[in-house]
């Protein structure tokens, strides 16, 4: 992992185990946990090129390099690759920069689907007693009015339709489309073949 930062604890300040380490052992740790995390310690050397790197950024002299890694060894903060004990276990992979980009990449473009194509055709399975032709046309016209038509709300007005013979669903699908509804609705009665409703929806299916 290659990061700007990484997570450090608290209790490294009050740990027994780091209380064995004087203040430059500590810090020298703390300059390892960096090279850790800003990924020199992953990168593909050899172990002397990996270990001169190390020796240079902790700018000390071999004597005491070789005994800064022995003491690390020796508390159980590094392995004998200079590897910090338990990184993985303390830092998230949500931490990684290029972790972060890939989520917001996939949102950015889930968004971008969402807006090129926001009413994504839903449909749940309708037995024989419904008006297929009909509630395609219900589909195709919230469609139209850009109005979304989730899977619950297709299924609520599929139960509208339930009970009722083809030419009524034709007729209720016919009713919400000619007054520009969003949903459907029971016939209240049959004046509305022959009403204000039943003329604009005649005027309607003749256009």
């Amino acid at each position: 992992m290659s990061n700007s930062w990484f997570r450090f604890y608290h209790e490294f300040a009050v740990d027994p185990v780091s209380q064995l380490l004087t203040h430059t052992e500590q810090r020298h740790y703390i300059i390892i946990l960096c090279l850790k995390c800003n990924g020199v310690l992953d990168r593909k050397l050899s172990p002397k090129n990996r270990e001169s790197i190390i020796k240079k950024a902790l700018d000390i002299p071999d004597a005491e390099f070789i005994e800064t890694k022995n003491k690390l060894i020796e508390v159980d903060y590094i392995d004998a690759d200079w590897q910090p004990i338990k990184w993985d276990k303390r830092q998230y992979k949500s931490d990684s920069s290029t972790e972060r980009s890939r989520k917001c990449r996939i949102n950015k473009e889930s968004k971008s689907v969402a807006r090129t194509n926001p009413y994504v055709s839903v449909s749940v399975s309708v037995n024989n007693n419904i008006n297929k032709e009909a509630l395609e046309e219900f589909k195709e016209h919230r469609k139209l009015i850009r109005k979304p038509l989730s899977e619950l709300a297709l299924k609520k007005n599929i139960k509208v339709l339930e009970g009722c013979s083809h030419e009524d669903q034709q007729r209720i699908v016919d009713t919400t489309i000619a007054s520009g509804w969003q949903g459907l609705f029971p016939l209240k009665d049959k004046k509305q073949s022959t009403g204000k409703i039943g003329r604009a929806i005649n005027a309607f299916n003749k256009g």
